[in-house]
């Protein structure tokens, strides 16, 4: 047996030790591991960054992350809740029916800056101002959420998407402690809808999609939004967040964000593309010709134009279906409550049918009275209905009054009775 030496190097001492005591270490090493207790050091920063609009419509209200950067470690992360993957199970039926899953990714923050000054949006970086203790639980807190069984949530248009989520980590985790100055929304009286059409309704290359959301959105979105709804847009985040204080513990405040910076300045504002198919120009075009069409049909005594009531009053069934279906059959909720209905009746497809097999003349005529009245109706209270209709149906409503006219006239009055029946009294 070799002699046992004295004198042992401090360095074999140390391995030996923790070759001894790794069994106990490494279940308090693993356990710290999967409770997300990844450390930062105090010269770390959390900020909220905010992203201009782009020039696509999903891009067209901007975009907020948090970025967490510390120095000393070389740690520098965004962390994104706008992210979805085509990819996931039953994308588009989840779509429709309002149980899209976003997620929190993350992604190197160099990356993500790149991406946004490479379309030229503008950057801006709010530094908060955070303790060393505040910063770690924020920290841990999305570490902890970013980790794949709890990064999904169902996205929001309005009240849970990109922009509310930052806020709600800071909530979540600051308490009481955080408090918002809304004098930013003193002198702003917008509707939910308002916020969204202050940034696409005047830009033509989202004029058919500013249109989409008007028709596939309900009366829910047209009461004035409070001042803690505007921060589902990233720009009225960013203002909250300039005017928001945090108390310390001796009762005393301090402001929320430490230092705004511009991480990258866009070069030129989203611009507009002019574009001459707007919904507007198409529908009014539409209308002269139907006027025309409908002006030789009396001028003849016939109903020429048979085919295009069909394919017409079809499109407004579908509609009519697809407006129900949203209410009623999805999650949502901002679809329910469609005064659109005045003129997209799903009933349309059923008279179309008797229409057709030449049945039930009278209840069909009764059924395109309601519908010449609804959409006069529609016209005539614009401006007080609950739900703001989108200003390019005006012509659809006087399409929709002047061929219900034309088809109880010719087709359910007898062809050309009512003709018949004003010259008979000249």
């Amino acid at each position: 047996m070799l002699p046992f030496p004295k004198k042992l190097p401090l360095s074999l001492i140390l391995l030996f030790t923790i070759n001894l005591l790794s069994p106990l270490l490494l279940p308090i090493a693993a356990r710290a591991q999967s409770q997300g207790d990844v450390f930062i050091s105090p010269q770390s920063k959390i900020s909220l960054i905010t992203c201009a609009p782009g020039s696509a419509l999903f891009e067209a209200f901007g975009h907020s992350a948090i970025r967490v950067h510390d120095p000393v470690t070389g740690f520098d992360m965004a962390y994104n809740y706008g992210v979805f993957d085509f990819d996931q199970p039953n994308f588009y039926v989840n779509f429709a029916k309002g149980y899209l899953l976003y997620k929190l990714g993350t992604a190197e923050f160099n990356r993500f800056l790149y991406q946004y000054s490479y379309f030229d949006r503008t950057v801006k970086e709010q530094v908060l101002n955070l303790t060393y203790e505040q910063k770690s639980r924020v920290f841990n807190f999305l570490r902890i959420n970013s980790l794949p069984e709890n990064q999904n949530y169902y996205y929001d248009y309005f009240f849970d998407n990109c922009a509310t989520r930052p806020r709600d980590v800071l909530m979540e985790v600051l308490g009481d402690t955080l408090q918002f100055d809304y004098s930013y929304a003193d002198t702003l009286d917008y509707s939910i809808r308002d916020l969204i059409d202050i940034y696409i309704e005047d830009k033509d290359q989202h004029a058919w999609g500013d249109l989409g959301i008007d028709l596939g959105l309900g009366a829910k979105i047209d009461r004035k939004a409070t001042p803690f709804e505007y921060m589902y847009q990233p720009e009225y985040l960013f203002k909250a967040f300039a005017s928001a204080r945090l108390q310390n513990a001796d009762g005393s405040d301090r402001p929320l964000v430490a230092l705004t910076n511009t991480l990258y300045e866009g070069r030129s504002s989203t611009p507009n593309l002019e574009t001459l198919l707007t919904p507007a120009t198409v529908f009014w075009v539409l209308f002269a010709l139907v006027v025309l069409g409908t002006f030789y049909e009396y001028k003849v005594k016939k109903h020429k134009f048979y085919l295009f009531d069909l394919v017409f009053f079809l499109l407004l069934s579908l509609y009519g279906c697809l407006v129900i279906f949203l209410w009623f059959f999805t999650n949502h909720i901002s679809a329910a409550n469609n005064w659109n209905l005045l003129w997209g009746f799903p009933t349309h497809f059923i008279a179309l049918f008797f229409l057709l097999i030449d049945k039930f003349k009278v209840m069909l005529k009764y059924h395109f009275m309601v519908t010449a009245l609804l959409a006069a109706f529609a016209l005539c209270f614009w401006t007080v209905l609950p739900q703001e209709l989108h200003y390019s149906i005006m012509p659809l409503l006087l399409i929709i009054i002047i061929r219900s006219i034309v088809i109880i006239q010719f087709k359910l009055s007898g062809e050309g009775a009512f003709l018949r029946k004003a010259q008979g009294r000249v």
